[in-house]
């Protein structure tokens, strides 16, 4: 097993979860997180479309709208799986310790993605005045994914502390 994992064994094994439970999880977040950095990246092109600022011959504002919100409908549940395989296999408090600065900005970037998420989801449902809201929380949103994903997915693959 990677010795990048391997450090977070000990604590998950205390919790009824061998090294080979918690090196699937490991992947299985590195490739959601990959796909959910890939998504928002698109859904900023396609607000880009959808307000105007870009427009493609192709591609009209409604439809990029629509399919933004269809994308979105989808990310929402992948992040919340991918916040409860974080809370359920790494105890954050040993993780910091033995990690540093790294996995911190990660924590604090995640609380805020959801905590973004959340305002987001609400200024959609609720509308009118909230929605003015809209850019700036999709764009502190793309903000928070990447800086999620850069404080993980690189370590993991690449070594990179």
């Amino acid at each position: 097993m990677d010795q990048r994992v391997a450090r977070y064994v000990p604590r998950v094994a205390q919790h009824g979860r061998g090294a080979a439970d918690i090196a699937v999880i490991t992947a299985i977040k590195l490739v959601l997180t990959s796909v959910l950095l890939v998504s928002e990246t698109y859904q900023v092109a396609l607000m880009l479309v959808g307000y105007g600022k870009v427009r493609p011959p192709l591609l009209g504002a409604e439809a990029a709208s629509r399919a933004h919100r269809a994308i979105g409908d989808t990310a929402v549940p992948i992040t919340v799986v991918v916040a409860v395989l974080c809370l359920s296999g790494y105890e954050i408090g040993d993780a910091i310790e033995h990690a540093g600065t790294r996995v911190a900005v990660h924590v604090v970037a995640a609380s805020l993605l959801l905590v973004a998420l959340v305002l987001k989801i609400i200024a959609v449902r609720v509308g009118g005045r909230m929605s003015r809201l809209l850019p700036v929380l999709g764009s502190t949103l793309f903000v928070l994914f990447a800086l999620t994903f850069a404080s993980t997915v690189p370590f993991f693959l690449g070594g990179n502390q």
